[in-house]
């Protein structure tokens, strides 16, 4: 799975948003202007930034990346071969972050450009389809389809296989089989799909705006405790969480 994951999808995925990237910069709208400060602008893209679960998401999938790296490994209790792996796995995080990185930093800069195409009433979901339209006309809607359509199966595979594993084995203390466990996982998907993106949103955002915070510093402690074998801290992890939870009540 994770071969086709990485070897297939992720790559069209790539290649349909890099199209779009590209012909965005190469054929620029005025910008538009916006009442904003530069500060506000900021906060306002943090904690929208939060609600595209990305971080929620890498928690779940860190134990599936982790067993495809210790496929080939023989000896996990040997340090040499554990510190090898982690290796890899850096390795493929940080090229992963860069290529995120590229991706939302282009489809915001990209996007401000087009803010003007927008109808006055849009979702936020609408907005590539609509700038890919306008870009490369029918041809742009196909090329945002596949964008969307990929950016959710490459999501929403692993995470099926997680938490159907998580039902069966946890939940149902391995009783039925793992078929019955991901019908339920499905099931319960598809009936949030059903809410819509606001719907979810709107649902998600008050409790990842007050988790993501910790949840940041956990894994920057995490990767300076396997790095340099610092002794783990719980109190910025609480410190965190309970700003983040103030600052949400403030509002």
């Amino acid at each position: 799975m994770v071969d086709i994951l990485g070897y297939v999808l992720c790559p069209i995925l790539l290649l349909a948003l890099g199209g779009i990237l590209v012909l965005g910069f190469l054929h620029p709208h005025q910008t538009y202007a916006t009442d904003l400060t530069q500060g506000q602008a900021f906060v306002s893209g943090l904690n929208v930034g939060y609600n595209t679960l990305d971080l929620i998401a890498s928690f779940i999938f860190a134990p599936l990346v982790l067993t495809y790296f210790q496929k080939d490994s023989h000896a996990m209790d040997d340090p040499i071969s554990c510190r090898l792996i982690f290796k890899k796995m850096m390795k493929s995080s940080l090229l992963a972050a860069f290529l995120l990185s590229v991706m939302y930093f282009g489809l915001t800069y990209v996007s401000s450009f087009y803010t003007p195409l927008l109808p006055q009433e849009h979702s936020p979901e609408e907005r590539l389809a609509v700038i890919s339209f306008h870009l490369m006309g029918p041809i742009g809607a196909l090329f945002s389809c596949i964008a969307v359509a990929l950016s959710c199966l490459t999501t929403a595979i692993p995470i099926s296989v997680i938490s159907s594993e998580y039902i069966h084995r946890d939940l149902l203390k391995g009783r039925g089989n793992l078929y019955i466990a991901t019908l339920i996982s499905l099931g319960i998907s598809a009936g949030m799909a059903n809410l819509g993106f606001m719907g979810i949103a709107s649902i998600l955002a008050p409790v990842l705006q007050i988790l993501c915070p910790g949840l940041i510093i956990l894994s920057i402690l995490n990767i300076l405790h396997k790095l340099y074998e610092m002794r783990m801290r719980k109190m910025p992890v609480f410190m965190a969480f309970a700003l983040s939870t103030i600052s949400y009540l403030a509002r």
